[in-house]
Formats: structure tokens, sequence, C-alpha cells
């Protein structure tokens, strides 16, 4: 089942780096030399880093949109400190849910995100090992 979703991402995953290989044996090195693919690697790290940049801007966005609640999520959890009855914690929590809507838009980063994109990687060389 995952292998049909992730597909897209290996075969772009693959072509990238296959064509960085292509790029540095078209220049002169060795096509089996280590040093070829190791550049190869560098190469392909480079084109995944920078195609992820937007998202690292979405996360220092949120974490600075978090930081900034910070002061009122205090002032929040002082109004209610020591009410510990329920309808007491439900206004508390119904207070929290607006002060996050309110900064919405700032809180949907996902800082994993480039750990995600390279997950493809692991299963082709299963496959490479396997001889399929």
């Amino acid at each position: 089942m995952f292998d049909i979703i992730l597909w897209p991402f290996k075969w772009i995953v693959s072509a990238i780096l296959w064509a960085f290989h292509e790029l540095f044996t078209a220049i002169g090195m060795d096509p089996a030399s280590g040093v070829t693919w190791v550049l190869a690697i560098i190469g392909l790290t480079l084109v995944m880093r920078t195609l992820t940049i937007p998202l690292f801007m979405k996360q220092i966005k949120a974490m600075r949109g978090m930081q900034e609640l910070q002061p009122e999520l205090a002032k929040l959890q002082a109004k209610y400190k020591g009410k510990t009855d329920q309808l007491s914690r439900q206004a508390m929590a119904q207070e929290q849910m607006e002060l996050y809507r309110k900064t919405a838009g700032l809180l949907h980063a996902h800082p994993g995100a480039d750990a995600h994109l390279l997950w493809p990687l692991p299963g082709a060389q299963r496959r490479t090992h396997r001889g399929g």
C-alpha cells in the first residue's frame, strides 16, 4: 500500500541521485568510484534542503507565534490557578483554543518534514540488496 503512495517520491529521489551521478561521470569522474556517489548524495541533499526552505520558514514563523502567545497563556493559567472544577477547566480550555485560533495560520508547520522527504531511500536500498 505505502509503496504505491511513495512510488512517485522514490522515483524522483532516485532520478535526482542518478542525474547527479551522471553529471559527475560526464565531467570525467570514475562511475564506479565511491567519491562520485558521495558527491551525488551531497547534490541530492542540497536539492532536498533547497526544496524544504519554505517549510523551515513556516516552522520559524510558527515558533515565533507560539512565543508571542506565551505571556497570554501564562495570564490564562494564572487566572484559573487553583480552580479544579469541571466548568473552570472547560472555560480555560475554551479560552486557550481561542488564543490558538487567533494564530492558527502560524501553527501548521511540520518540524520533521525534511526527514519524511528522504524516507523512501531506505526502501530503495533494501530492494537493491535483494536484487529487485
